[in-house]
């Protein structure tokens, strides 16, 4: 039994693009790229393309470093935590319990640290 994830068929598409005669297309490659270019035309038609940038350099090194720590804990965990609190919360599974709360817990201390930085 399998879920929908993200965390691998991004892996997988990322494969599929170099190596596309030597795999077959499967359902979670078809649904990330579904996701990226349904979105993209969404935002098309909705007249909401636009390019954005960062506002200072330290900004966009702090995006990066987040996105590479989130990239490679899925990796790591072998799926996501939209994956551990849905999925694993759905089957009723304790170690799924157990990362949720930490999910929650860990997401109240930065929003708690990021407020007491900007003196709210």
């Amino acid at each position: 039994m399998v879920s929908l994830t993200f965390v691998a068929p991004i892996g997988d598409l990322i494969q599929y693009a170099m190596l596309a005669t030597g795999m077959s297309l499967r359902f979670g490659i078809a649904v990330v790229a579904g996701v990226v270019v349904g979105s993209f035309l969404t935002a098309l038609l909705c007249r909401e393309t636009r390019l954005q940038g960062f506002n200072t350099p330290q900004q966009m090194l702090r995006y990066i470093a987040g996105g590479a720590l989130m990239g490679s804990g899925g990796a790591l965990a072998l799926g996501c935590s939209i994956g551990q609190g849905l999925t694993g919360l759905s089957t009723l599974s304790y170690s799924s319990l157990v990362s949720a709360l930490a999910i929650v817990a860990g997401a109240r201390l930065a929003w708690y640290a990021a407020c007491r930085r900007q003196g709210l």
